[in-house]
């Protein structure tokens, strides 16, 4: 959505954004969910946005931030942000430039440097699209239940650690699942509105 200064808004699923814009301040809160922003700059009116003890502002640039309760990921494609941190943690203040990445957690924040790969494959879902290379099988399961009414489980801790590479659209929960089964000899079963992803018996723990 394009916004009243002309600022492009793109906001992910299961995603609430409030938009609070003043003659001093262009203001957005990001209650939960990721929000990608393309900001028009101008410095005497700053584009802020804001995502629980996280506030992000604009030096002319493409970023998104993520939040899921205390977690907040901020990820720069194009420019550079500023970020205050107002929670209980060191550095509160950072500059985050093209292919970094801020992240705040109960555990403390720090700076990430990213490939532009990574950046892309990180921002997919603007396309409807989940992208996965290496990535170990458990947290990709969770990045596929969060767009999903179906949810995938991995149930052996083994084979949630093995590396995985896909590319599947948003929401398709079960394409995911048989291609994780396929690719590690496992099997599926739906119990309780959830895809378990198993290995199959007597199958090789490597």
């Amino acid at each position: 959505m394009v916004l009243a200064d002309g600022s492009a808004l793109t906001l992910n699923s299961d995603s609430v954004v409030q938009v609070r814009y003043d003659k001093a301040v262009r203001r957005i809160v990001l209650r939960r969910g990721a929000a990608f922003f393309q900001v028009v700059h101008n410095p005497e009116r700053p584009f802020v946005v804001e995502a629980g003890d996280v506030s992000v502002t604009d030096i002319g640039t493409a970023f998104a931030v993520d939040r899921d309760g205390n977690h907040v990921a901020v990820t720069v494609s194009h420019g550079i942000v500023k970020v205050d941190d107002r929670g209980d943690r060191a550095d509160k203040q950072q500059y985050i430039r093209r292919d970094e990445q801020f992240v705040a957690a109960s555990a403390g924040s720090r700076k990430v440097a990213l490939t532009t790969n990574e950046v892309s494959r990180q921002l997919a879902w603007r396309k409807g699209l989940l992208v996965f290379e290496g990535r170990p099988l458990g947290p990709a399961a969770d990045e596929v239940s969060r767009y999903s009414k179906v949810p995938v489980v991995i149930d052996d801790p083994t084979l949630a650690r093995a590396e995985f590479v896909g590319v599947f659209h948003v929401g398709d929960s079960r394409g995911f699942a048989n291609a994780a089964a396929r690719a590690f000899n496992g099997q599926v079963s739906l119990s309780d509105g959830v895809f378990h992803v198993s290995r199959q018996e007597n199958s090789p723990s490597h």
